[in-house]
This record gives structure tokens, C-alpha cells and sequence, in this order.
């Protein structure tokens, strides 16, 4: 992905790092976890995969601990797809399948995970994505899988 540097995603980027620090200084968890979320997506469009993975991990341990287990699933998906996005297909797709399948079932999040799945699929090796795929939705219902199955079709 070609990063977006952008006058305006630079703005948007400092904004969202007030936020951070805002919610930080407030010790106002539920923003916190809600703030660095965002931060880790704007990392991402700018190619910023490490930094990514921070602020989808610590919103992630934070919603945890809150008791979101919407919220806490959101971040695996995502620090699976940025491990799938740096190449680490083996690694993300546990995490994504994990927090895909930790989403309720009418969550419409679960339908962009999907969409967002299919794209990855494309843009990787199609046996070993297969392959990883297969080996992290084995621990899933037979539902599941075929839900996953069918969208990458």
C-alpha cells in the first residue's frame, strides 16, 4: 500500500495523537482504547506497520481488561491483518480468524472482516494463504469456517 502523507492525514495523524494523550492524561480508559485504535488505522495508511501493531495491541489489552469483548476482538482482527499486511500470513491469520470468530454472529463488523479477508487473499500467495487459513480456522465451528469459505469463494 502507498502511504498517504497528505497535508491533511499529517493533521489528522496530530489530532489523533491529542486524543491519545488527552485520554492518557484523563486516565480515561474507554477513549483511550477507542483513540489508539484509531491511531493504529492511520499508521496503517501510512505504512507504519510496527507502530500499527502498538496501538492495536494496547487498545486490545485495554479493552480487555474493560470487558469489551467487541472492541477487544476488533484489535486482534487488526493486528492480524497487519501481520498479514507485512507478510506474517501464518502469524495473522490466527488472530484474525480468532477475533472474527469472537465477534457476535450478527455483528455486521464480521461482514467488512470478511471483505477485508478476501482482499488479503488476493494480494497473497494463494496455496499458503490457503494453507494458513485452513490450520487457524480449525479451532472454529463447522459454521464458521463455511462463512469464511464462502466469502472468499
Amino acid at each position: 500500500m502507498k502511504p498517504l502523507d497528505t497535508e491533511g492525514t499529517l493533521v489528522a495523524r496530530e489530532m489523533i495523537q491529542r486524543l491519545v494523550t488527552l485520554a492518557r492524561d484523563m486516565n480515561d480508559e474507554p477513549k483511550l482504547a477507542m483513540a489508539l485504535h484509531t491511531q493504529g488505522h492511520s499508521f496503517v495508511l501510512s505504512d507504519e506497520l510496527e507502530a500499527a501493531e502498538k496501538c492495536f495491541d494496547e487498545s486490545r489489552e485495554i479493552s480487555l481488561r474493560l470487558g469489551d469483548k467487541r472492541s477487544a476482538a476488533l484489535g486482534l482482527v487488526m493486528l492480524g491483518f497487519v501481520a498479514v499486511s507485512g507478510g506474517r500470513v501464518e502469524e495473522g491469520l490466527p488472530k484474525v480468524v480468532q477475533g472474527f470468530g469472537d465477534l457476535e454472529a450478527d455483528d455486521q463488523a464480521r461482514a467488512l472482516v470478511l471483505v477485508r479477508l478476501g482482499e488479503a487473499a488476493k494480494k497473497s500467495d494463494k496455496k499458503r494463504f490457503e494453507a494458513a487459513l485452513k490450520a487457524a480456522s480449525r479451532s472454529l465451528g463447522a459454521e464458521v469456517q463455511a462463512e469464511i469459505l464462502k466469502a472468499l469463494g
